[in-house]
């Protein structure tokens, strides 16, 4: 595209998300002013954007623009007096539902893989995640899929289908823009292991315990003549 469209097309984009930050500013502040104080909010999206990062559009894939996603709560005084605090921790969409199982008061089930993170809008994060997993599989064409590790720090990108690797520096590259798999192979080799270790015994054979195994990976849209199935 061309430097004036993606400029366009940016500024559109950023004048959507202006309006609907105005939108849910009104419906928050119909939260306060109506009586409903103790409402618990949690603000967040599916996904992100690309917007023309790496030269790609749309979603799914492991890069910043496109998996990392708001995760913004509201919470009542009487469950959290402070207010205004940035969590360094790794959430995501699987803490969701334990989080408003634990503010209603009511069990979380065993079966559940994501936590509450109202301990740690108090302080409390022993024990927390270290690193977080996402993974996507393909979807605009055949070789896109993905499996991530990140710790906030850094973030490998492996695909299950090529077996393509990319690491990055996210404390230094933010925007990654600097792929260091070719020359931090020590840290690449480490990462590798976790992955490795995060996709042992599931049912795609991605892993055997000691090494990642590319293989063919089930496309998410049945009945897609493009679609990647196994077999």
């Amino acid at each position: 595209m061309s430097d004036r469209a993606m400029r366009r097309a940016r500024v559109a984009y950023f004048a959507y998300l202006a309006y609907l930050d105005a939108q849910v500013g009104r419906l928050l502040r119909l939260l306060r002013t109506g009586g409903h104080g103790e409402t618990f909010v949690l603000f967040t999206s599916d996904h992100g954007e690309m917007l023309g990062d790496h030269n790609l559009w749309r979603k799914t894939y492991a890069y910043e623009a496109s998996a990392r996603v708001p995760f913004v709560v509201m919470c009542p005084e009487s469950l959290m007096s402070e207010r205004n605090r940035e969590i360094d921790q790794l959430v995501g969409w699987e803490d969701i539902m334990p989080t408003f199982l634990d503010v209603a008061g009511a069990p979380i089930p065993d079966s559940v893989e994501g936590r509450s993170v109202l301990p740690l809008l108090r302080g409390e994060s022993d024990g927390w995640r270290d690193v977080y997993h996402g993974e996507h599989a393909p979807c605009y064409h055949r070789s896109n899929a993905n499996q991530f590790l990140t710790d906030s720090m850094w973030k490998y990108i492996w695909n299950p289908i090529t077996g393509e690797e990319q690491l990055f520096d996210l404390a230094s590259d933010p925007n990654e823009c600097l792929d260091l798999a070719q020359s931090e192979r020590e840290t690449l080799s480490s990462w590798r292991q976790k992955m490795v270790k995060q996709l042992e015994g599931r049912s795609e054979g991605l892993s055997d315990g000691k090494q990642l195994i590319p293989g063919r990976v089930a496309a998410w849209r049945a009945g897609d003549p493009d679609a990647v199935h196994p077999g």
